[in-house]
């Protein structure tokens, strides 16, 4: 089993926020209500899976890799400029189900329980990730 180390771990968090302040500013209509769920950085520091959630059908998810697929270049620059490693890490980008399960998850509590209760087991029930607004398309 691969367990990272340390400074593995805390380059994966650095990279996870910096990469969800980076898209921020780009203008990419593809990259509109993403997620950066988690980085995942190699052992050798020179590669990190990026996994992304974006809310919608099949259709938006690969909207939205076909976007992250397209901006990597800039990402990876953009990335460079903000963290000083020896390396830049070569990102990939991938698609996390979780956000959608917790949806999915949610629309069948709505289905079975009175509303009263609803709303405070969602809000427990959802990923930290989906903010109040995402969470009231439910």
């Amino acid at each position: 089993m691969n367990v990272p180390g340390r400074r593995q771990e805390r380059l994966s968090a650095l990279i996870k926020t910096t990469i969800g302040e980076i898209l921020i500013d780009l203008k990419d209509p593809r990259l509109v209500m993403i997620t950066i769920t988690r980085a995942v950085v190699a052992k050798d520091m020179k590669s990190a899976k990026i996994y992304f959630s974006v809310l919608g059908e099949e259709e938006q998810q690969r909207t939205a890799q076909r976007g992250l697929e397209a901006a990597r270049g800039k990402l990876q620059a953009e990335l460079r400029n903000k963290i000083t490693l020896r390396y830049t890490p070569v990102l990939r980008f991938e698609y996390d189900p979780a956000i959608a399960g917790s949806v999915r998850i949610a629309q069948l509590l709505k289905e079975a329980l009175p509303d009263e209760d609803l709303e405070e087991i969602v809000h427990e029930a959802l990923p930290d990730e989906v903010d109040d607004e995402q969470a009231e398309s439910i």
